[in-house]
């Protein structure tokens, strides 16, 4: 029980560590994407926060990933994507993969509510480096942020938006592995509750990197 307490404010601080990067120079009405870093072989859960100070009911975007990245699917073959918890009123969700198998759609459409807050993430997206990927930094390109009040084609708040984030690769010598759960995987999901389960439960999950110690909630609805 206590190596499971000291795990979890661990991973409580690697949270609040992993959102320290300034975003002042982001312009108003945008969604961004956070640096993020990962071993090469290993998963991480990418995050892409809004800052809104305009009330968001609906946005979508396209996001391109570099070559040796990939979004991870579980056990039902569906992509790990998912809006935010804290931000999400009941909003539905679109992703959708490309001809150029390095891009994606998403859209999060509008429930009658408008995304809560004006700052944090929206969107966290798990996705795994292949193990042949040489160390780095790497851009993730996100293009054609349209925000809208109303429906897509009324309401416009902001559209073409674009924000280039930064993953860094690093070598995977010297990664830790993870107590209180199985070493061998990649990436560590807990429930609600914060016990250690096989797959994403319906609800709030809470996603560890094994490479990084880097923690994000996930919402499943």
């Amino acid at each position: 029980m206590k190596k499971f307490v000291f795990t979890f404010i661990t991973m409580m601080l690697a949270v609040a560590s992993s959102m320290a990067q300034d975003v002042a120079a982001i312009p108003d009405n945008s969604i961004y994407m956070m640096d993020a870093q990962v071993a090469s072989g290993y998963q991480t859960v990418l995050s892409l926060p809004m800052k809104n100070s305009a009330e968001v009911q609906s946005f979508q975007l396209q996001i391109q990933f570099p070559e040796g990245v990939t979004v991870v699917k579980n056990d039902r073959g569906r992509d790990m994507i998912a809006m935010n918890a804290d931000r999400s009123d009941g909003h539905s969700f679109s992703f959708r993969q490309q001809k150029d198998p390095t891009i994606y759609k998403m859209a999060a459409l509008q429930s009658g509510y408008p995304v809560v807050g004006n700052d944090g993430e929206v969107v966290n997206i798990t996705v795994e480096v292949s193990k042949d990927m040489p160390a780095g930094d790497y851009e993730i390109k996100i293009s054609d942020v349209l925000l809208a009040n109303n429906k897509y084609d009324k309401g416009i708040i902001s559209e073409n938006g674009e924000y280039t984030g930064k993953l860094t690769v690093i070598e995977p010598t010297g990664v830790a592995s993870v107590s209180y759960a199985d070493s061998s995987k990649k990436t560590i999901i807990y429930n609600a509750n914060g016990m250690p389960v096989s797959n994403l439960q319906k609800g709030i999950n809470i996603i560890k990197d094994a490479s990084t110690g880097t923690v994000k909630k996930v919402l499943v609805e």
